[in-house]
């Protein structure tokens, strides 16, 4: 009899495995609606990072992460407000100073 015999046999470790419950939704919907609130500036990518904040926190809400994607779609919300904000700013900037040459007026 050997002295290892007695001993537990070698066990290797598990590897970790996505949760179960699906919070990652809740967690890319936080991320992207803090990203949509940073980037308002630029509007196609607030836009989209702000729908897909939307689209994301609402898949998280039948989560146990239901805080965190709450908060997701309230940054989403927040983000997708500026950026289109933004967006009619420009637009209209553009347009009025298209009108102004237009009118020779510049």
């Amino acid at each position: 009899m050997s002295r290892y015999d007695d001993e537990e046999p070698y066990r290797r470790r598990r590897r970790r495995t996505p949760h179960p419950d699906g919070s990652g939704y809740a967690v890319t919907a936080m991320v992207l609606g803090i990203v949509s609130c940073l980037v308002f500036c630029c509007p196609p990518i607030g836009l989209a990072a702000g729908l897909a904040g939307l689209a994301c926190g609402f898949a998280g809400l039948k989560t146990r992460a239901r805080k965190a994607a709450i908060t997701g779609l309230v940054l989403s919300g927040v983000g997708l407000t500026f950026a289109t904000g933004f967006g009619v700013l420009m637009a209209t900037g553009v347009v009025h100073e298209q009108a102004e040459k237009a009118n020779g007026r510049n």
